[in-house]
């Protein structure tokens, strides 16, 4: 493990995991009224409501660019070491080229594109972990996490479509009848890229929860046990809990049920209320 490093955007949403197994986190450019900021330093989900709340302004997510992205492997990189990096989908942004590129001039720099976001990316940081502190040589551990890329399970159900609509994502109609008729739409990570999977229509918002945790777990039903994740967008502790207790109830073989808060990519996407359980479809 000593002379292999693992690093990630910070679109993984390992939160506090991030510095309690010393990964270290390029930031992504978070572009908010005029100004830059990166993402998690100077930048949170907290700024990015109070400013919308205020002034009805979302933020704009960059990718880094290469030479940043260099500057960063040659200070992570270990002597005579590996560095393993992993990116966002790229599909959904531009960090897997742009890295890509830094590392074709630094030896022994890999690059994962992930094939997904959030916390589907943050398992698979926390499995090449896994297989670094169990020996496994670098190639071999890159070899492993692209054949587990496909098979994260990583989907969202959403409680408010307002930041979808700002966002473009659905439109004024759209936005009135799932007010009215009080749909949730669940958002899944399919290729690499998001979708709307399914939708529910229940009056309240913890019901949604519970039938979308339901029907995920039993579509999505050769889990690699070692963890699942609940990653949310300031949902009420005591629905995000009840979640936990469900999976639990559900699915009691998962070794970790961790819970993590979304950062800035997917609350620029989603906005308040939104919750995902993310978990590896494949035990290799």
């Amino acid at each position: 493990m000593s002379n292999i490093k693992i690093t990630t955007d910070s679109t993984a949403d390992l939160d506090y995991l991030f510095n309690e197994l010393n990964i270290p986190v390029m930031p992504l450019s978070i572009t908010l009224e005029g100004n830059e900021y990166r993402d998690g330093i100077d930048i949170n989900p907290a700024k990015i409501f109070e400013t919308y709340e205020t002034k009805k302004v979302l933020p704009k997510t960059a990718a880094v660019n290469p030479d940043e992205y260099a500057e960063f492997f040659r200070a992570q990189k270990p002597e005579n070491g590996s560095l393993i990096h992993f990116a966002c989908s790229g599909d959904l942004s531009l960090s897997y080229s742009n890295a890509s590129n830094a590392a074709k001039e630094i030896e022994n720099v890999f690059i994962i594109d992930s094939r997904t976001l959030s916390t589907g990316m943050g398992l698979l940081v926390l499995k090449a972990l896994d297989f670094a502190k169990g020996g496994m040589a670098v190639e071999e551990i890159v070899n492993m996490i692209n054949q587990l890329a496909p098979h994260t399970q990583t989907s969202f159900i959403v409680n408010n479509l307002e930041f979808l609509h700002k966002g473009g994502r659905c439109s004024g109609l759209q936005l009135i009848l799932a007010g009215i008729l009080k749909i949730r739409p669940v958002l899944q990570l399919i290729g690499g890229k998001i979708i709307p999977a399914r939708k529910y229509k229940f009056t309240n918002f913890k019901k949604s929860i519970q039938r979308y945790i339901e029907e995920t777990l039993a579509q999505y039903n050769t889990p690699d046990y070692s963890r699942i994740f609940i990653t949310h967008s300031f949902v009420e502790d005591e629905l995000v809990e009840e979640a936990k207790a469900l999976i639990k109830q559900l699915a009691p073989d998962f070794k970790e049920i961790l819970i993590t808060t979304a950062g800035s990519a997917v609350t620029t996407h989603c906005g308040k209320g939104t919750l995902g359980i993310l978990y590896i479809n494949s035990a290799l």
